[in-house]
């Protein structure tokens, strides 16, 4: 696990509610607290979506996708006044997390994986993104944690987002 400041906090919001970066990204759990504390459970709700026309296994994720919900946030977020905080805890789709223990090189067998995190928190005026995995197994072995915070410091840098280590 580790956690980056991120010191353009404006650029940063740019693509996180704004741009498409993030869209791809399943979403956990989000809480945003402006006059009140909205929470949202991202659990994907499959009957929602025009139940007549699912195809069974057409649909297979647990969460829905950020760019599902991303203008509902940016709709609370939005304003003359600076929320007073907020948090977004996201998981990398599992196809992804595959296809990333594969490139990496990494021995971990993807079914023994839980789970490769980002979390986006705003609080007293900072913005920190902080990294997380989790796996099914204990492991002594960081090889995973390590490759997954050069993945994420390298896709925050592809899209000119400054972040630094703290």
């Amino acid at each position: 696990m580790h956690a980056f400041k991120i010191s353009e906090i404006r650029a940063m919001m740019a693509h996180f509610l704004l741009g498409n970066t993030f869209d791809d990204w399943l979403l956990s759990e989000a809480q945003i607290t402006t006059f009140c504390t909205f929470t949202i459970d991202g659990t994907f709700q499959k009957t929602y979506d025009n139940p007549a026309n699912d195809e069974p296994g057409k649909e297979t994720r647990t969460m829905v996708a950020w760019g599902r919900v991303r203008e509902f946030c940016y709709s609370l977020i939005r304003g003359k006044r600076t929320p007073i905080s907020f948090r977004f805890v996201f998981l990398l789709d599992p196809e992804k997390s595959r296809a990333f223990l594969k490139e990496s090189g990494l021995p971990d067998n993807p079914d023994d994986l839980g789970g490769l995190y980002l979390n986006v928190t705003f609080r007293d005026k900072r913005l920190l993104i902080t990294t997380g995995t989790a796996r099914k197994t204990f492991y002594m072995d960081h090889t995973l944690d390590d490759a997954w915070d050069k993945y994420v410091q390298a896709f925050l840098k592809s899209f000119g987002i400054a972040a630094e280590p703290i």
